[in-house]
Protein backbone atom coordinates (compact mmCIF):
# COMPACT_ATOMS: atom_id res chain seq x y z
CA UNK A 1 0.00 0.00 0.00
CA UNK A 2 2.75 2.40 0.44
CA UNK A 3 4.50 1.61 -1.91
CA UNK A 4 1.48 2.60 -4.11
CA UNK A 5 0.72 5.92 -2.42
CA UNK A 6 4.71 6.67 -3.37
CA UNK A 7 4.09 5.95 -6.71
CA UNK A 8 1.23 7.98 -7.07
CA UNK A 9 2.62 10.82 -5.44
CA UNK A 10 5.85 10.86 -7.74
CA UNK A 11 3.66 10.06 -10.59
CA UNK A 12 1.60 12.98 -9.61
CA UNK A 13 4.72 15.14 -8.75
CA UNK A 14 5.88 14.60 -12.15
CA UNK A 15 2.85 15.88 -14.26
CA UNK A 16 2.84 18.59 -12.10
CA UNK A 17 6.32 19.45 -12.99
CA UNK A 18 5.73 18.86 -16.97
CA UNK A 19 2.45 21.29 -16.83
CA UNK A 20 3.61 24.22 -14.74
CA UNK A 21 7.26 23.96 -16.04
CA UNK A 22 6.40 25.51 -19.76
CA UNK A 23 4.01 28.07 -17.43
CA UNK A 24 7.24 29.45 -16.03
CA UNK A 25 9.36 30.05 -19.17
CA UNK A 26 8.41 33.73 -19.56
CA UNK A 27 9.48 33.28 -23.82
CA UNK A 28 10.10 30.17 -26.51
CA UNK A 29 13.29 31.25 -28.49
CA UNK A 30 12.94 29.49 -31.90
CA UNK A 31 15.88 29.51 -34.41
CA UNK A 32 16.18 28.32 -37.67
CA UNK A 33 18.01 24.82 -38.40
CA UNK A 34 20.93 26.28 -39.64
CA UNK A 35 21.92 27.71 -35.96
CA UNK A 36 22.80 24.84 -33.35
CA UNK A 37 22.27 25.66 -29.81
CA UNK A 38 24.50 23.87 -27.30
CA UNK A 39 23.90 25.36 -23.92
CA UNK A 40 21.86 27.89 -22.42
CA UNK A 41 23.53 29.98 -18.89
CA UNK A 42 26.20 27.18 -19.28
CA UNK A 43 23.34 24.26 -18.99
CA UNK A 44 23.68 22.26 -22.08
CA UNK A 45 20.45 21.61 -23.60
CA UNK A 46 19.41 18.99 -26.77
CA UNK A 47 19.78 20.66 -30.04
CA UNK A 48 16.20 21.97 -31.02
CA UNK A 49 14.65 24.53 -33.18
CA UNK A 50 13.31 26.40 -30.07
CA UNK A 51 14.03 26.43 -26.19
CA UNK A 52 12.21 27.98 -23.32
CA UNK A 53 13.65 30.69 -21.39
CA UNK A 54 12.80 32.40 -18.51
CA UNK A 55 12.24 36.27 -18.29
CA UNK A 56 16.18 37.67 -17.34
CA UNK A 57 19.83 38.17 -19.35
CA UNK A 58 20.85 34.90 -20.76
CA UNK A 59 24.22 33.48 -22.40
CA UNK A 60 23.59 31.05 -25.56
CA UNK A 61 26.17 29.10 -26.58
CA UNK A 62 25.35 28.05 -30.48
CA UNK A 63 27.33 26.97 -33.79
CA UNK A 64 26.37 28.01 -37.51
CA UNK A 65 26.40 25.24 -39.89
CA UNK A 66 25.03 24.86 -43.42
CA UNK A 67 25.11 23.08 -46.34
CA UNK A 68 25.12 24.85 -49.60
CA UNK A 69 24.76 22.98 -53.63
CA UNK A 70 25.21 24.97 -56.55
CA UNK A 71 24.02 21.90 -58.92
CA UNK A 72 22.23 18.89 -58.47
CA UNK A 73 25.44 16.86 -59.07
CA UNK A 74 27.50 19.29 -57.23
CA UNK A 75 29.17 17.64 -53.71
CA UNK A 76 28.11 21.04 -52.12
CA UNK A 77 30.02 22.83 -49.40
CA UNK A 78 29.46 23.42 -45.46
CA UNK A 79 29.65 26.39 -43.72
CA UNK A 80 30.06 26.18 -40.33
CA UNK A 81 31.35 28.48 -37.36
CA UNK A 82 32.88 27.99 -34.25
CA UNK A 83 31.48 28.25 -30.97
CA UNK A 84 29.68 31.32 -30.81
CA UNK A 85 27.73 33.30 -27.92
CA UNK A 86 24.87 35.46 -27.69
CA UNK A 87 23.59 37.60 -25.18
CA UNK A 88 19.83 37.59 -24.51
CA UNK A 89 17.78 39.61 -22.71
CA UNK A 90 14.14 38.16 -22.61
CA UNK A 91 11.43 40.07 -20.82
CA UNK A 92 7.34 39.23 -20.89
CA UNK A 93 7.37 38.18 -24.42
CA UNK A 94 5.36 35.02 -24.99
CA UNK A 95 7.76 34.17 -28.48
CA UNK A 96 11.17 34.90 -29.71
CA UNK A 97 13.09 34.43 -33.02
CA UNK A 98 16.11 34.31 -33.94
CA UNK A 99 16.92 34.17 -37.42
CA UNK A 100 20.31 35.51 -39.86
CA UNK A 101 20.61 37.55 -42.46
CA UNK A 102 19.52 36.25 -46.08
CA UNK A 103 22.61 33.79 -47.18
CA UNK A 104 21.99 32.48 -50.22
CA UNK A 105 25.44 30.53 -51.20
CA UNK A 106 28.55 29.34 -49.21
CA UNK A 107 30.15 32.40 -49.63
CA UNK A 108 27.27 34.60 -47.71
CA UNK A 109 27.76 32.08 -45.30
CA UNK A 110 31.59 32.60 -44.90
CA UNK A 111 30.84 36.39 -44.64
CA UNK A 112 28.30 35.81 -42.08
CA UNK A 113 30.70 33.65 -39.78
CA UNK A 114 33.65 36.26 -40.08
CA UNK A 115 31.52 38.78 -38.86
CA UNK A 116 28.35 37.05 -37.27
CA UNK A 117 24.87 39.31 -36.27
CA UNK A 118 21.68 37.54 -35.54
CA UNK A 119 18.04 39.25 -35.52
CA UNK A 120 16.09 38.44 -32.60
CA UNK A 121 12.40 39.46 -33.46
CA UNK A 122 9.74 39.44 -30.54
CA UNK A 123 6.17 38.05 -31.07
CA UNK A 124 4.81 42.13 -32.18
CA UNK A 125 7.60 42.30 -34.69
CA UNK A 126 9.67 44.49 -32.80
CA UNK A 127 13.41 43.44 -33.67
CA UNK A 128 16.92 43.56 -32.33
CA UNK A 129 20.53 42.72 -33.62
CA UNK A 130 22.26 40.54 -31.59
CA UNK A 131 26.58 40.45 -32.14
CA UNK A 132 27.97 37.25 -32.12
CA UNK A 133 30.93 36.68 -30.08
CA UNK A 134 33.80 34.15 -30.03
CA UNK A 135 34.59 33.04 -26.35
CA UNK A 136 38.00 35.02 -26.29
CA UNK A 137 35.88 38.02 -26.63
CA UNK A 138 33.08 36.67 -23.87
CA UNK A 139 36.38 35.94 -21.66
CA UNK A 140 37.90 39.28 -22.34
CA UNK A 141 34.46 41.01 -21.11
CA UNK A 142 34.30 38.79 -17.85
CA UNK A 143 37.95 39.89 -17.23
CA UNK A 144 37.26 43.96 -18.03
CA UNK A 145 34.57 43.39 -15.93
CA UNK A 146 36.17 42.41 -12.59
Amino acid sequence: MCVSLTKTVIAASLTLAAVVAPLASAATLHVPDSIEISSVDGQAVTPLNRINLTEGDHLITLKYNDYFSAYADDSGDWVSSKTLFAHIKVGDQPQLTLTTPAIDNAAEARAFVMQPRLQLTDNQGLSDTVELQSQAAVLSQLLASR
